[in-house]
């Protein structure tokens, strides 16, 4: 089954990294509604959130205030974590799903497996809550990174597919908006992925669970 999840990024502050409109945006707030309405939604922590648990926590109520649901999952915003001090945090405000293991400018998985766990404290030696989804390719990896054209893309993506279902694992991937934006310098690259997915998991998404 293939599933859709939208991790929202809600600074309060615009800054150098944290470039979503203004949360008091109209139509903003609207688009979040209407999205939660159909997909399962979750928190984007900002940046500025990072080591700061109070402004992650008014991030999420703003989240649930505007779509009258509660947000467990999360996704870190350009996968900065602070281990274990982030997923601390998270667990400190209610988070029971983070999607932000795995690595920012390479492929791979790096919890080394593909099948969620939970994550232990090693300071407190105990097993948490939190339960961790590893992510093995993210687009941005793709197209700033590791520089991959079009047909790279499809073939590490069926690569990935490939091997993940021979052990029964989650294939996760991260993709972000912009580039699926049909603009002159993504177009290809917004093709490619769309091109996988639709053929991939063609008449296999469960909506009713997204």
């Amino acid at each position: 089954v293939f599933f859709f999840f939208f991790f929202f990024l809600v600074a309060k502050k615009y800054s150098r990294y944290d470039k979503n409109p203004s949360p008091s945006n109209i139509a903003f707030q609207e688009l979040i509604k209407n999205q939660s309405k159909k997909y399962t939604i979750g928190i984007h922590p900002s940046w500025q959130s990072g080591d700061n648990k109070h402004l992650v926590q008014q991030e999420k109520e703003y989240l649930e205030t505007t779509t009258s649901k509660k947000i467990t999952k999360s996704r870190q915003h350009y996968i900065r974590m602070t281990l274990p001090v982030t997923y601390q945090h998270l667990i400190q405000i209610g988070i029971q799903e983070d999607y932000s293991m795995g690595y920012g400018n390479v492929d791979g998985f790096r919890a080394s497996t593909s099948k969620p766990l939970f994550w232990f404290d090693l300071s407190s030696n105990k097993r948490t809550q939190l339960k961790i989804h590893p992510f093995c390719w993210m687009d941005a990896t793709a197209f700033h990174h590791t520089k991959e054209n079009p047909e790279q893309v499809v073939q590490k993506l069926q690569y990935y597919l490939d091997i993940i279902q021979k052990v029964n694992g989650q294939m996760i991937t991260i993709m972000h908006n912009n580039y699926f934006a049909p603009t002159s310098d993504t177009m290809e690259f917004r093709q490619a992925m769309l091109s996988f997915w639709e053929n991939t998991f063609s008449g296999k998404t469960d909506n009713k669970k997204i």
